[in-house]
């Protein structure tokens, strides 16, 4: 590890130093260039990008003659209307800043004509050092326009606290998680075993249905509407149904890592940046509290299809036409995304890194607890096994997710208030509740 560190500090330095020839000399320490940024790195928790900044401002930019100043911290959905907002100039919205971090659709609807080239900025060398699926998702009509810093996906968190007790009971085990049959059927279990008790929680249904519909062979989407004639994403949405109207899936406006620090629930699937959001105890509901001890697998895949597991996360945009600010955010993008300044980036917030070297790095880090220990491992079985799922380039994508999300919460609680009552079967449940989707999101 300190012989890759102190390999990737040089190939980092010398990159940086050459910084695309010509435009270094834009770059002055005595006169430095500001950028505005907004970004999306812990905007409920205390936020790795703003200590990265620092770090930042007070080295490389230093020298170099750069200095960046957050002015917005958000989430990847609000930031999306922010931008789009700022860029069409509403009124109140503010003043775009110089460099954001978004998705391609947010860079497309900004527009290409508005935003830096990187495979402009880069050279060809430089672009074959990072993961080539990372760098494809960034290209908006061929252009790469959103460059990658980071990169999630999703884990499966079990509080082994709680599942150690269960396991030892009732003869489950950790490897009975790593499929979502096993999945269900120990929340099946679960739920018997803690009379009445949900297991688990998660974040994205639409994620489950679109992946999983992928993995086996079908269609999540036709043209840019959700593909509900599909029988196999319908069958997806059954399975989910099915659990939530059982009790054995919590279906709620919350996240994972909240219900599981109460212990509504023992296991959350959710984005790998999740791992900020934990503390170290449950505080139960009557104020009795014990540790939370988090242990990380990987995302669950379906028996029969592909290993899948979605890839997400916002990456580096920039605004054009000023050439000083250009420099220096080609400056910035090199240094956050390379080497070991990347690894320990991504390292504290849940990501992974953005260049093969520094993947390979991983499995000899020393990380800052076992939770996070079991998340990279989790994470390095994923890289090696998995193929990760790329959400598809539709028009108002993350409005269907949006949608799809709010609709589920209701049609499924409702089921499950219906089932509780006694008057309807949990199968006649599953299929009324599917037509409802149907007709609340087409």
């Amino acid at each position: 590890m300190k012989k890759f560190i102190a390999v990737a500090l040089c190939l980092c330095t010398l990159s940086i130093a050459l910084i695309g020839c010509g435009k270094q000399q834009l770059l002055d320490s005595e006169n430095p260039t500001e950028l505005t940024m907004w970004h999306v790195f812990g905007s409920q928790t205390e936020s790795p990008m703003n200590t990265m900044v620092d770090e930042f401002n007070k080295t490389v930019g230093k020298e170099q003659g750069v200095i960046i100043n957050v002015t917005s911290i958000s989430n990847s959905s609000d930031i999306h209307d922010d931008l789009l907002a700022a860029a069409k100039g509403d009124a109140g919205a503010g003043d775009m800043p110089d460099i954001f971090f978004c998705y391609p659709e947010t860079a497309g609807a900004i527009g290409a004509d508005r935003l830096v080239e990187w495979d402009k900025a880069f050279t060809d060398t430089e672009l074959a050092e990072y993961i080539p699926s990372f760098i494809e998702e960034g290209r908006v009509e061929g252009k790469l326009l959103v460059f990658p810093v980071a990169k999630s996906s999703e884990a499966l968190f079990v509080n082994a606290t709680i599942f150690d007790r269960f396991a030892a009971d009732c003869g489950v085990t950790y490897a009975d998680l790593a499929t979502w049959e096993g999945l269900f059927e120990a929340a099946e279990e679960y739920y018997d075993w803690s009379d009445g008790q949900t297991f688990v929680m998660h974040d994205e249904l639409l994620n489950y249905c679109q992946i999983n519909t992928t993995a086996l062979g079908g269609s999540a989407f036709s043209g840019d509407q959700l593909n509900f004639n599909d029988p196999i994403f319908r069958a997806q949405w059954e399975n989910l149904a099915g659990a939530a109207i059982s009790g054995h899936l919590r279906v709620e406006d919350n996240y994972e890592t909240t219900l599981m620090m109460t212990g509504d629930i023992v296991a959350g699937i959710g984005s790998t940046a999740s791992i900020m959001y934990f503390q170290d105890t449950v505080t139960y509901r009557d104020n009795t509290t014990e540790p939370l001890v988090i242990k990380a697998l990987p995302c669950p895949v379906t028996k029969e299809g592909d290993k899948m597991a979605m890839q997400q996360g916002a990456g580096l945009a920039a605004i054009n036409g000023d050439e000083k600010k250009e420099a220096a955010a080609l400056l910035f993008a090199q240094w956050i995304s390379q080497g070991e300044t990347n690894l320990r980036f991504v390292t504290q917030s849940g990501y992974m890194p953005v260049q093969s070297a520094a993947f390979d790095a991983i499995q000899d880090y020393e990380f800052k607890s076992d939770a996070y220990k079991s998340l990279y491992e989790a994470m390095d079985t994923m890289s090696d096994t998995y193929q990760f799922y790329l959400p598809p380039v539709v028009n108002g994508y993350y409005d269907i997710l949006w949608t799809f999300y709010e609709n589920s919460i209701t049609v499924l609680n409702d089921s499950r208030n219906k089932f509780e009552s006694g008057n309807e079967t949990a199968d006649a449940l599953v299929a009324q509740s599917y037509e409802s989707m149907r007709q609340a999101i087409q």
